[in-house]
């Protein structure tokens, strides 16, 4: 009986022996895997942290970045999803002139930068974003791709390029023309010639109105007055100002009710020189010497 019992721990006991080595080894496999595992979360978390701070990604993820990428983005168009019939919705190009007409005065330097969450989601967009978006724009990427050359200037063409911008700029910022009065001035520019286009009239407030008779041109117009209220001698009732290129010389008015105040190398004021009542409807008849353009 001992003998056997000799044997059946002998036997038990190199069964315990090869299930401990097993039980060692795979331990030994699992720290193994554990550590290899520990080394490549430490690898991922040393590699997102050289992400976190590489100039490039923190470049993108500041707002005024964001802010231009996202107008871009708005252009946009989304992915169809499959359907059973065609969707013929598209993305639609945004009118931006109303807004843009209020905007632009209260525009800033720092820009003013958008809001976004954690993740990057938009919360309000800055100023930069309407930029990146007009930027997507057709005819803006016509004007600016018409400024390019076919060929590299050289340095005295790029300072004539930035004279001429600056020189532009200077002129446009001195001005206190309406949109309208923009827009004529451009048209006049464009038409050509020594007479570049006609004279701009602003009626100043008062109980009156005023307009051009037919035919009014730089060297001679017509301004027809309709008076709904009393109004003092010497009143400014209207402004009459030219296109560019155009000099404003002596201004003769052929009528006593009338004078020319303020004469300017672009501008003059009509004002009354007697005192104008209810219904009156006068008209001032003005010849100028000469509006040779300059």
């Amino acid at each position: 009986m001992d003998q056997d019992s000799d044997k059946l721990s002998a036997a038990l006991t190199g069964i315990a022996v090869a299930a401990a080595s097993h039980v060692i080894r795979a331990n030994n496999d699992t720290n193994d895997r554990l550590d290899a595992t520990q080394a490549d979360t430490r690898a991922v978390r040393r590699e997102l942290r050289e992400l976190k701070s590489n100039g490039h990604i923190v470049r993108d993820t500041l707002p005024h970045v964001a802010d231009l990428l996202s107008g871009i983005a708005l252009a946009t168009q989304e992915s169809p999803q499959a359907t059973l019939l065609p969707n013929l919705s598209t993305v639609s190009r945004p009118s931006l002139i109303s807004m843009l007409t209020s905007a632009v005065s209260n525009f800033q330097w720092p820009p003013k930068p958008g809001s976004y969450t954690a993740n990057g989601y938009i919360e309000a967009a800055g100023e930069l974003t309407s930029l990146g978006l007009i930027f997507t724009f057709e005819e803006v990427r016509a004007f600016l791709h018409g400024l390019v050359g076919s060929a590299s200037p050289d340095g005295p063409a790029k300072l004539q390029t930035f004279y001429s911008a600056q020189g532009l700029a200077q002129a446009i910022i001195s001005k206190s023309y309406s949109a309208a009065q923009w827009v004529s001035i451009w048209k006049s520019v464009l038409s050509g010639g020594g007479q570049p286009g006609t004279p701009m009239l602003t009626v100043l407030s008062g109980p009156h109105t005023a307009s051009f008779l037919t035919g009014a041109r730089v060297n001679a117009m017509n301004v027809k007055f309709t008076v709904t209220g009393a109004i003092n001698a010497g009143t400014p009732l209207a402004k009459v100002a030219f296109p560019p290129m155009v000099n404003v010389p002596a201004v003769v008015v052929s009528s006593g009710v009338f004078q020319i105040d303020n004469v300017t190398g672009s501008e003059f004021t009509i004002s009354n020189r007697v005192a104008l009542n209810n219904g009156d409807t006068p008209t001032a008849a003005i010849l100028l010497g000469s509006c040779d353009a300059s």
